[in-house]
């Protein structure tokens, strides 16, 4: 069943058949409440007010990187064309016919089964904190549960039979030797929470599995910093996010899970435009991708189920706090990964460490490195 993306995310809607409905009227209203609201303009501390000095920003014009990508060939397959924009968040999640290759084997930092850390042979150790793609064949740790779900880590999984399928239009499978030639001597560096840091290791092991052994593959161009409100907070477990610290050619952002009302995270999101607008009227502005929430909620494959949780966990805000975010980062130039298909995966979470809000590794955030591949390349047609 293809979920009404229309109504809780923005997408162009689509009609809706049969007896499922994945969102009740309190979602409904998520978009008309976003739409609404006033955007403020705010002088954040420390950052370069560019209200006035970007003449680009001023004249409503686009800032464009110093970088994209390499074109490398991105073809439509099973005789659907290319997906377009954000085409690709109609669909559902298919099952395989056949059993697919494993894409990484699972190397976790948590205690209980799974615990890959000391499999010296398959896993490299990684920080909470700060991760920077290995260069050898060893796959890095991914946090949040992620490999707590298997008994047998070495065996495909009744998750990863599934792939995500758009309904018009064809999104081909990551190839990790065309991102990496696509890539070229760019670098990616990528600041968010602990969903993100699942993501980014996701990225960084899908390409050490994939990649052709006759040639050095690209991970170690890839690096990741936990930034949970990436504006600091007291509780702050990471860093503040800083654009000159880096140097990155690419950097991938991402908001939400430690936010839970729309005021903080717009004043969030208002720091954020403020930095993004400061870097960009200096020299050589990178290339800046915004990753939408990773989706939640515990349930059936291809059902939403952020609504039967604890309210306190806010998961029905998250489609709004992406609205949000799109409203205010788009005009920007700011291009968007947009994850919600994870939504249709509460069958893929760490349900025995009561975690509705990581996934199960190797699993539906394959879908990441796929999406940013397909991202990438569009931006670099532009």
């Amino acid at each position: 069943m293809v979920p009404n993306w229309g109504k809780i995310l923005g997408a162009p809607q689509q009609k809706q058949g049969g007896a499922y409905h994945p969102h009740k009227p309190a979602l409904k209203a998520k978009k008309k409440e976003v739409a609404e609201e006033k955007v403020h303009e705010k002088k954040i501390i420390g950052v370069k007010n560019t209200k006035t000095d970007d003449k680009a920003h001023a004249q409503g014009k686009k800032v464009h990187s110093h970088y994209t990508v390499k074109k490398v060939e991105h073809s439509a397959t099973d005789g659907q064309p290319l997906c377009k924009g954000r085409a690709y968040v109609e669909g559902s999640w298919k099952k395989l016919l056949e059993e697919p290759a494993k894409t990484f084997k699972c190397c976790s930092w948590d205690e209980g089964p799974g615990y890959w850390k000391h499999d010296t042979a398959k896993c490299t150790g990684a920080s909470r904190k700060v991760n920077t793609g290995p260069s050898g064949n060893k796959f890095i740790s991914i946090g949040g549960h992620g490999c707590m779900c298997d008994a047998k880590l070495d065996q495909v999984s009744a998750r990863e039979m599934h792939t995500w399928q758009p309904t018009n239009c064809s999104m081909p499978a990551f190839n990790a030797n065309k991102f990496c030639d696509a890539l070229g001597n760019g670098k990616i560096h990528i600041f968010g929470d602990s969903t993100m840091q699942q993501a980014s290791a996701t990225l960084m092991n899908m390409i050490i599995g994939g990649h052709r052994e006759e040639k050095q593959h690209c991970t170690p161009q890839i690096t990741f910093n936990l930034a949970d409100y990436l504006i600091g907070a007291p509780d702050e477990r990471g860093e503040v996010v800083d654009f000159h610290k880096h140097q990155a050619d690419v950097y991938i952002l991402g908001l939400g899970a430690w936010i839970h009302n729309k005021a903080k995270y717009g004043e969030i999101l208002d720091a954020m435009v403020e930095k993004i607008k400061a870097r960009q009227a200096e020299p050589n502005p990178p290339q800046f991708i915004w990753k939408t929430i990773s989706g939640a909620g515990c349930g059936k494959i291809n059902q939403i189920s952020v609504e039967h949780h604890d309210p306190s966990y806010t998961y029905d805000l998250f489609p709004t706090y992406d609205a949000m975010a799109r409203h205010k980062l788009e005009p920007l130039g700011v291009k968007f990964v947009d994850l919600s298909p994870l939504y249709l995966r509460g069958d893929a979470h760490p349900v025995g460490q009561k975690d509705c809000l990581h996934f199960c590794a190797p699993g539906p955030v394959d879908i990441f490195p796929r999406v940013l591949h397909h991202v990438l390349q569009e931006a670099a047609e532009e």
